[in-house]
């Protein structure tokens, strides 16, 4: 802008003073504005907002009362004052006929019991006569609240529910049931568009009454409650895999291993799941998996993350998982991979001809380990060692030096090591890896 054409202060102040006209935004401005507010996620902030679009004046007031879908996210929380639920019942009116994102939050603290049973009962007389515009359940209750609500919809049917989300606090009180003797089922009647099922082990589809959920994508089921005595049986697990036949991405987590009884090995049945891309294992105990993989047969199978070295004897005996791109090994100090002998190591890796990404967590990298990364793996690209221990802090260098010289091999175009100062590297060793491998990543960590 030239001198001439600059703005003087007093046009510049009768301009910053005009009115800002927000009054009259065209509705499918305001439209965008609501949706897109409400849309960020699921919570029971979401649920207010729409409340407080509708008290900023008369005609945001009349707009938001147009918009059914602004009045889909349902929360119920312990602050609600006398749990007459008013607002909550107000939105399911003016929601119309739109799918509901339901929300129950009980408690207000890690040290507060939150919503009481007959505050759940309340709750469930309120939305139960919805239930067929359910699209999204998300409960976070103590295990009382949660066996109110499994009780009431054993049998129920829920038909638009796409996710399920159950997460129960541990903690206890007297009149809490016992983790050791509390197993729930839910959704008797079926979920034939569930596509996300998140839920401690204690709440199940029932075995006897769940039809197949043929649309579920995602399955998270996980028992980290060192309390429980009983433990989980894995033909309850395969029965409910089988289920699932279009299962994508599977995640289990187990604090105590799983019954099985080898005796009864002909006897459960191997599952097909042509869909499962990723499965993920969070136990600390990472072993406690491993026979549900011997049941899964899984051709698109990807991602292997967290597992123990327990796996290696199945991959070298039977080969399931051919087209395995990424395999994270968790340490196991009674199943080190010295445990295993060369040709069960090399049949194993050798089965792997797909992998790219490789990662092993405090695990003793042998020189045998060294040889096999060195010469197999045609694909691997990307490696991931922390706080390993190697008989020589050069057997890294020689690693990259022998894939890049391979034409058999990849040579390495990630490297991301984490070690302690007891095992740090070299700086010479440090500095040829970061001028030979593109990306380089090295931490020591205290």
């Amino acid at each position: 802008m030239s001198h001439s054409e600059a703005i003087t202060p007093a046009e510049d102040g009768a301009l910053t003073s005009k009115p800002c006209h927000i009054h009259k935004l065209p509705f499918d401005i305001l439209y965008d504005i609501f949706k897109l507010a409400v849309s960020m996620h699921i919570s029971i902030k979401t649920a207010e907002m729409a409340f407080t679009f509708s008290h900023v004046c008369r005609r945001w007031r009349q707009y938001a009362l147009d918009i059914p879908t602004l009045w889909t996210t349902i929360g119920f929380t312990r602050k609600t004052r006398h749990q007459t639920w008013e607002r909550q019942k107000a939105f399911l009116e003016r929601s119309k006929d739109s799918p509901l994102l339901i929300v129950i939050y009980g408690p207000r603290g890690w040290d507060s019991i939150g919503l009481s049973a007959s505050a759940v009962a309340g709750i469930l007389r309120v939305i139960n006569p919805h239930l067929h515009r359910w699209r999204s359940l998300t409960i976070f209750l103590h295990l009382k609240g949660v066996k109110v609500i499994c009780d009431q919809l054993r049998h129920a049917c829920a038909p638009a529910l796409k996710r399920l989300v159950i997460n129960p606090l541990t903690l206890q009180t007297k009149e809490s049931p016992r983790p050791s003797k509390c197993q729930f089922h839910i959704f008797g009647g079926g979920l034939p568009n569930l596509e996300d099922w998140e839920s401690p082990f204690p709440v199940m589809p029932s075995p006897s009454l769940s039809p197949r959920m043929d649309n579920l994508r995602r399955l998270l089921i996980w028992d980290d409650n060192e309390e429980r005595r009983q433990r989980i049986k894995l033909e309850g697990i395969i029965s409910m895999l089988a289920k699932c036949p279009r299962l994508e991405r599977l995640s289990l987590s187990f604090h105590y291993p799983l019954e099985f009884d080898p005796s009864r090995q002909q006897m459960v049945p191997q599952i097909s799941l042509p869909h499962l891309s990723s499965l993920d294992n969070m136990s600390l105990h990472s072993w406690h998996i491993v026979p549900i993989l011997i049941f899964i047969k899984a051709p698109s199978l990807r991602y292997l993350g967290r597992i123990s070295n327990c796996i290696i004897p199945i991959i070298a005996a039977l080969n399931p998982y051919p087209g395995v791109q990424e395999i994270n090994f968790n340490r196991q100090s009674w199943c080190q991979l010295t445990s295993y002998d060369t040709s069960t190591l090399w049949t194993a890796f050798s089965n792997l001809s797909s992998l790219t990404q490789l990662g092993f967590s405090e695990q003793y990298i042998h020189s045998e380990m060294i040889h096999i990364l060195k010469n197999l793996c045609p694909h691997l690209i990307r490696l991931s060692l922390w706080y390993c221990k190697y008989d020589s802090p050069s057997d890294l260098c020689d690693i990259v030096k022998a894939r890049m010289e391979s034409p058999n091999v990849a040579s390495l175009e990630k490297l991301h090591i984490r070690t302690s100062p007891l095992r740090n590297l070299p700086d010479s060793d440090r500095f040829w890896l970061e001028t030979n491998v593109p990306s380089f990543e090295y931490q020591c960590e205290d």
